[in-house]
């Protein structure tokens, strides 16, 4: 009975680990990009 009692803490949990990666994921994808743009300006000057 307890496991039906946690279960929407349970889905809680998944959904802020998935938030979590995901927010992960977009910042390191923007600081690849603005290395990039970076790199790219400095090529360019």
């Amino acid at each position: 009975m307890k496991m039906i009692r946690n279960k929407n803490e349970v889905v809680s949990v998944q959904a802020l680990l998935i938030l979590l990666i995901g927010l992960a994921l977009i910042g390191s994808h923007y600081c690849l990009v603005g290395k990039r743009a970076r790199e790219i300006h400095r090529g360019a000057a």
